[in-house]
């Protein structure tokens, strides 16, 4: 087992730098590699008659599927066909190339019927590419089409049919071909084998698991709360905005940005963010901002709202501190300042430790320049050749057939309110947003978003760019599982259970209502991003300690921090992002299913780390076999269900792959690493065979390493 987990973890650093054809071929697809399978399957075997594991009927299930999942997967390896067919309209085929180049016969004929590409609503970007195959067997019989798209695969006499691409001109396509009558049929009866006995497992009363229940349900643990001061800031100078009934009414036009229909304000939540790191500057939201760089350009050029984290690159821009100007890009003679710097870089060949940094700056600038062009501003939609598409103000092309009226509308329409706004009159610049509304109606009546889920993504965009409440908890957090750490060596509980109760309460509700807007406006689960995963993953953690807080008080003490430490990393990678539309195969409830168990195992994992943590925190204060009594027995009842999920998670992850795109297990990088951390837990879990795991000093050692 060792060396196996070994093997995976070199052979991922390996692909890192030689490439996944390279280990393709030299480790996943080599001889050695199945035969190191091949004899871990026979030692786990050896294990379980040895160790007589049928008396335990239950435990044995779970071992025999994975030996049926192992044995399913050397069947797939050794018979399995692999290949690619390229399609044409009328054009019938019978023939198709495998992975090694060679040409197969099939046991029909193929026919192109149609192909088409289905864009994303009111957008001329693909979503998805759709086929439909007339199926003739060799002897002239027609058979039922069959239709095969990004989430749909198409079977045939035992071939599976899947879409790869499509010719440009959009009369032919590439299907992937897979044929393997057996192998999957048995891997998939490991998996049903094993979903089955997990379940009976969790249930079972002869087990270790329901043992260390009773062990953790004798504790009683309590955590505290202490009173933080909050730190205001001064109100600082900004530049001029737009009343606030004009920016709001233009934030809730419709806009074409990221390949979705959205109000504008995401638009602007998404500009601010990028400049400064958040979607609000001194006071002011992303409408406000936004449309103040429209209307008093001036005035916010001089604005200090762009954030250069980069030493170099603030020395080059002239500017004391994180924050610069878009003004102080330019210097004396009107030239960008990082032109020259970035020239250099790119020259050099050599991708030194500034180029991050200049380029992220680089980014930030051109942001503001794309501003200005107006090629952000895509308000105005209008059909060309029968399909719909949005124009800026400030359009390179605009269709020939378009009325003049209509032409010059769109050209002078953000103009108009600018200068009616200038003159200081609002009321005739909101009759004008308001006629920018009209012609959207008329336009795009049949794609635009309704009223409601517009309002409810400016909702969320609002809630979901406060941060305050998030450092707010996640200080509680860390006040509540130190408090927990000291009435665990004084015996005592310092406060009652409800302080930190409702904490997680509050901070629960608030992440259900993100969640639910979130899903409300994508139209899909949200578990498509990190960001949204690590909101689930909180989500999961404060869920999993409502359901065992009375028979585990203490893990009140660590929810709010863990919660709150979570949603610190989903700010640190991206504090807003956008919230896109789902290509079909993302958006099928398997792959939702897949990251919903998998974050929920993570949650617990995160759970024994934060035990494990505490553990030696008293430990080093006074050993105390309470101690052990108390933490380990919880810690190693909460293992069951994190590597149950996690197990579960991964499998219903390749039964998701193998509907989506014909191959159940690529050996991807991120597969490869969910296995290591499968085996890395199942290690503790088998503590007769490793005797080292019964001491609670290495055990909890051993889930910090893991966690890690």
């Amino acid at each position: 087992m060792a060396i196996v987990m070994a093997t995976l973890v070199v052979t991922t650093i390996v692909e890192k730098y030689r490439g996944a054809q390279f280990v393709s071929e030299y480790v996943y697809g080599s001889w050695w590699f199945v035969l190191l399978w091949a004899v871990f399957a026979v030692f786990s075997l050896a294990w379980i008659v040895r160790s007589r594991l049928h008396r335990r009927p239950v435990a044995f299930l779970i071992h025999v599927s994975f030996l049926f999942i192992l044995l399913g997967a050397l069947i797939t390896f050794c018979f399995a066909e692999r290949g690619e067919v390229h399609l044409r309209c009328d054009t019938p085929v019978e023939v198709y190339m495998n992975e090694s180049g060679e040409v197969r016969q099939l046991p029909f004929v193929l026919t192109l019927a149609d192909f088409s590409v289905v864009n994303y609503p009111g957008t001329s970007s693909p979503m998805d590419y759709r086929s439909r195959i007339g199926v003739k067997d060799l002897d002239g019989e027609n058979r039922d089409s069959v239709r095969v798209s990004m989430n749909n695969i198409a079977s045939v006499s035992g071939y599976r049919f899947f879409q790869l691409s499509y010719d440009e001109d959009g009369e032919g396509t590439h299907l992937g071909v897979s044929h393997d009558p057996w192998g999957i049929g048995i891997t998939y009866f490991g998996y049903c084998l094993l979903f089955l006995s997990m379940i009976l497992f969790m249930f079972s009363k002869q087990t270790k698991m329901r043992y260390y229940y009773r062990k953790a349900t004798e504790a009683l643990v309590v955590a505290c709360l202490l009173l933080l001061p909050v730190k205001v800031h001064a109100a600082e100078t900004v530049p001029q905005v737009a009343p606030s009934a004009i920016s709001d009414s233009i934030g809730s036009l419709c806009v074409l940005y990221n390949n979705r229909i959205c109000p504008l304000n995401t638009l602007a939540t998404d500009f601010v963010t990028k400049l400064s790191g958040r979607s609000s500057w001194r006071g002011l939201f992303a409408n406000q901002i936004f449309t103040g760089w429209m209307f008093y350009f001036s005035d916010w050029e001089e604005a200090p709202i762009i954030r250069i984290k980069d030493a170099y690159v603030r020395e080059l821009l002239g500017i004391d501190g994180q924050w610069a100007s878009f003004s102080d890009f330019w210097d004396e003679y009107n030239e960008y300042k990082l032109s020259k710097p970035l020239a250099a870089e790119y020259a050099s060949g050599k991708r030194s430790s500034h180029l991050k940094g200049l380029r992220e700056a680089d980014e930030k600038f051109n942001l503001v320049r794309m501003f200005y062009s107006g090629e952000l501003l895509k308000l105005f939609p209008y059909p060309v050749d029968g399909k719909l598409q949005w124009f800026a103000p400030a359009a390179r092309h605009m269709p020939a057939d378009m009325p003049q009226e209509e032409w010059f509308f769109i050209r002078r329409a953000m103009d108009c309110v600018t200068e009616y706004l200038l003159m200081g009159n609002v009321q005739e610049a909101q009759a004008f947003i308001s006629k920018i509304h009209r012609y959207q109606q008329k336009r795009a009546s049949d794609v635009l978003p309704s009223n409601s889920m517009l309002q409810a993504e400016i909702l969320y965009n609002r809630l979901a760019s406060v941060r305050v409440p998030i450092f707010i908890f996640l200080t509680l957090g860390i006040v509540f599982f130190f408090a927990y750490c000291i009435g665990l060596v004084r015996r005592r509980p310092l406060l009652p259970s409800w302080v930190p109760t409702s904490c997680n309460l509050v901070l629960f509700l608030f992440l259900t209502v993100l969640l639910a807007l979130r899903w409300f406006v994508s139209g899909h689960v949200p578990l498509s991003n990190g960001f949204e995963i690590m909101q689930f993953m909180a989500w999961s953690v404060l869920l999993f300690t409502f359901i065992l807080q009375r028979s585990f008080p203490l893990l009140l003490g660590f929810a709010t921090m863990l919660s709150g430490f979570v949603l610190l990393v989903a700010l640190l990678g991206e504090s807003n992002p956008q919230i896109t539309s789902l290509m079909p195969v993302l958006h099928s409830p398997l792959l939702s299913l897949h990251v919903m168990v998998i974050m929920f195992s993570y949650a617990l994992f995160a759970m024994l780390f934060f035990l494990s943590i505490t553990y030696f925190i008293i430990s080093l204060r006074s050993h105390d076999s309470q101690v052990d009594e108390r933490l380990t027995p919880l810690s190693r009842f909460l293992l069951y269900p994190a590597i149950f999920l996690l197990t579960a998670g991964i499998f219903i992850g390749a039964v998701w792959a193998n509907q989506s795109w014909g191959r159940y297990w690529g050996w991807d990088p991120k597969e490869v690493w969910a296995l290591v951390t499968m085996m890395v837990y199942a290690l503790p879990m088998h503590s007769a065979s490793f005797p080292q795991f019964q001491r609670p000093r290495f055990y909890h050692a051993y889930m910090l390493v893991a966690f890690l």
